[in-house]
């Protein structure tokens, strides 16, 4: 709740063109001068996208993603033993182009 007679400063800075796949478009902006970003559901594109199931943290048999991305290269197979700090996979993550 904002008091009464505060005012707030909104700057559009950027909306994303492109959507997730829950079919949310990314938007930024300043609020009295700091950047900040929200995802917004785009009701004019139709609901085409299924969205992802997560891994469920109590079920051994899901591995669940240490970062968003895409999955490059799986370095490890069925069977293998993994020992700690082995590289098992390369993906390529939104980190590589900042």
């Amino acid at each position: 709740m904002i008091e009464e007679g505060k005012w707030l400063d909104v700057t559009c800075v950027m909306v994303a063109d492109s959507l997730n796949l829950a079919g949310e478009r990314e938007l930024h902006f300043l609020l009295n001068g700091q950047r900040r970003s929200v995802r917004i559901k785009d009701e004019s594109v139709k609901d085409s996208a299924v969205a992802r199931k997560k891994a469920e943290f109590h079920n051994p048999e899901h591995v669940g993603a240490p970062v968003r991305g895409d999955l490059m290269e799986v370095k490890v197979k069925e069977g293998d033993i993994v020992e700690r700090n082995q590289v098992r996979y390369n993906s390529l993550t939104f980190a590589d182009f900042s």
